[in-house]
């Protein structure tokens, strides 16, 4: 599917079936993961429902997830998914592999912003506030992704 053609909301809807689907046969279609993974790299609010994720399914199927989805995009794409994936192991209380999967976020790309906030949250906050926090904030990311769901990819591109 071509990016100019993809919606928020075609890409909401591709993100919904794939942890529907992988919670329960720890597979997605290969359609389905190039719109989210597309989403993700232009629409920071579309990552942040990754962030949220865990409210809505278990911590280890999230992580499943978003393990999968690093094996199989780009090495060019992979950095929110590190981002994301060390949100997750922070949030079980693994402070030393949260930190060095944003470690390796930032050597790819030592401007993203996501680790870069995650890397002053974990210093500076328990692991067992991160739940509430993430929790409060996911209907808030959902919320807005729900009024752009007739925004092309494409648009936020270029925007």
């Amino acid at each position: 599917m071509n990016r100019e053609d993809i919606t928020i909301g075609q890409a909401l809807e591709a993100f919904q079936r794939i942890a529907e689907e992988f919670a329960v046969s720890e597979v997605a279609t290969s359609e389905d993961i190039e719109v989210v993974n597309q989403a993700v790299q232009v629409d920071l609010n579309f990552r942040d429902l990754y962030l949220g994720l865990p409210k809505h399914y278990d911590l280890d199927t999230c992580i499943a997830i978003v393990s999968y989805f690093l094996a199989l995009v780009d090495d060019k794409d992979k950095v929110p998914y590190l981002s994301i994936l060390s949100a997750y192991v922070f949030e079980l209380g693994d402070t030393e592999q949260a930190n060095s999967l944003i470690d390796e976020a930032l050597t790819r790309n030592k401007d993203y912003n996501l680790a870069s906030l995650l890397k002053r949250v974990y210093a500076s906050m328990p692991s067992n506030m991160f739940t509430p926090m993430r929790n409060e904030l996911d209907d808030k990311v959902r919320a807005t992704a729900d009024e752009m769901r007739e925004v092309k990819l494409s648009e936020l591109v270029n925007a």
